[in-house]
């Protein structure tokens, strides 16, 4: 029988109950060990599972205070739990903290399998609700919008307030951060998800041309213009208007926002009539528009009246813990659109794209995902076909002193160095795991700590 696609990561630190769960389990669902929360933790940075088997009794703390954590993310994991304890308000505790179920130990294979199945149809059927929705409303509710990093997950708090609100919103953030799917959802969440989501990029048009295109037009309004065209604040109507790099308008174009912002009201090119619109309005900028307003390029009082609730996408390179969660994201993605099937990422590809510090943001991401997935013949993302530029970690060197002729083979030794260090404390520091997860021997593990300098935080198990 082949493997199932549903992810379990156990956590529990007892050899004879790791072995009696991979017999029991290994051999349908692709299952992954952790034997403390620290190795839990990273383990979960790495890879977000479907299931976890979390054990309350662990060598470093109670398992609850992990649980508490993935709760306080607010992203969708099954946890089990598995105690000794046979008191039920134990069972009813973590339950209230969010447990799917528990299991008390020992337990009969039968036992642990129908918990799993039931696990694993809970999570079939929260992933139908997540496809129906998405064939609803589009891809675009929170939901959907891939975040695991603290910084990310409150703003998402933020925003999720703010759609049932009918405040306006300024979303900033350099470009590929993702404002316009922040936009997206806060309207799918909201009270206008019925209406239209209108979008429009105010860098791609200038002078008439984005006034025509904002506020429409009569016919004769200009050379061209044959026919009377509705603009998009008419076409957002009952809905919500998305005002993309608003920073590139211009003064004459700002003060035609602020009357529209102000009254609700305006007139199209060449025409008389006032025409009156019920939107709801989102814009967004990677300009700084503070320092715009004091070069004279920005107008002060349509800022504060778009900056009721600002919203601070921060850029990739200062949110990693996404970029494992966003990687797999876009091989699923990619691998739907070409019916590809892989199996991963391995661990060094995963370890330089975490690395690199992505100027591009997503959307750089998405393309050498893209591009691996068009390129690569076997089942695994390698770093055979990461960009050049990736592989060299060339940010990094960018930053280093010029003058520094040994400064690429530096940077290289400290990316490896803190590599397998990452790599130790996931397998708790067992040679041999860690070597069969990077696909190396043992030795060549044993000879990078030592030519790296490595100190180890537990003695190493055979």
């Amino acid at each position: 029988m082949p493997k199932s696609n549903y992810r379990i990561l156990l956590v529990e630190d007892q050899d004879h109950m790791v072995t009696a769960v991979e017999m029991i389990l290994g051999a349908q669902y692709g299952l992954r060990v952790a034997r403390s929360l620290a190795q839990a933790r990273s383990m979960l940075r790495a890879e977000w599972p479907d299931l976890m088997l979390l054990d309350l009794g662990l060598p470093d703390g109670p398992g609850t205070e992990l649980l508490q954590e993935i709760r306080a993310t607010g992203m969708p994991l099954d946890v089990v739990v598995i105690t000794v304890s046979r008191d039920i308000s134990v069972a009813v505790e973590v339950m209230k903290s969010g447990a799917l179920d528990y299991i008390q130990k020992p337990f009969e294979k039968e036992d642990l399998l129908l918990c799993v199945q039931q696990a694993h149809e809970h999570w079939r059927l929260r992933t139908e609700v997540q496809r129906l929705r998405n064939e609803l409303y589009g891809p675009f509710h929170f939901g959907s919008i891939v975040a695991q990093s603290p910084q990310m997950l409150s703003i998402l708090a933020v925003a999720r307030k703010m759609a049932r609100s009918e405040a306006t919103v300024l979303i900033t953030g350099e470009s590929g951060t993702g404002k316009e799917l922040v936009a997206r959802a806060i309207h799918c969440d909201g009270n206008r998800r019925e209406g239209p989501f209108v979008a429009v990029n105010c860098a791609q048009f200038s002078g008439t041309l984005l006034e025509s295109e904002l506020f429409g037009h009569e016919k004769g309004a200009f050379t061209g213009a044959t026919g009377t065209r509705k603009g998009r604040f008419e076409l957002a109507h009952g809905g919500t208007l998305f005002l993309d790099e608003v920073g590139n308008t211009s003064p004459e174009m700002q003060s035609k926002i602020l009357r529209v912002v102000e009254t609700r009201e305006f007139e199209r090119v060449g025409g008389q009539e006032t025409i009156g619109v019920d939107v709801r309005l989102l814009a967004a900028t990677n300009a700084d528009l503070m320092e715009a307003i004091r070069q004279g390029k920005f107008r002060e009082d349509l800022y504060y009246r778009l900056n009721v609730v600002p919203i601070e996408v921060p850029p990739l390179r200062e949110r990693k813990e996404d970029i494992p969660a966003l990687c797999r994201y876009f091989l699923n993605k990619h691998c739907s659109r070409t019916n590809r099937s892989f199996q991963g990422i391995t661990p060094e590809a995963m370890g330089l794209l975490t690395a690199y510090r992505w100027r591009g943001n997503v959307r750089e991401l998405q393309n050498v995902i893209e591009m691996a997935v068009a390129l690569e013949d076997g089942e695994w993302v390698t770093t055979r076909y990461l960009p050049a530029h990736i592989l060299a970690c060339t940010v990094e060197i960018e930053t280093a002193a010029a003058s520094d002729g040994n400064v690429l083979e530096r940077v290289i030794r400290d990316f490896e160095r803190r590599f397998l260090e990452e790599q130790l404390r996931i397998h708790d520091w067992n040679h041999r795991r860690t070597a069969r997860a990077l696909g190396v021997h043992r030795n060549t593990v044993e000879n990078k700590i030592k030519k790296l300098g490595i100190r180890e935080e537990s003695p190493s198990l055979p």
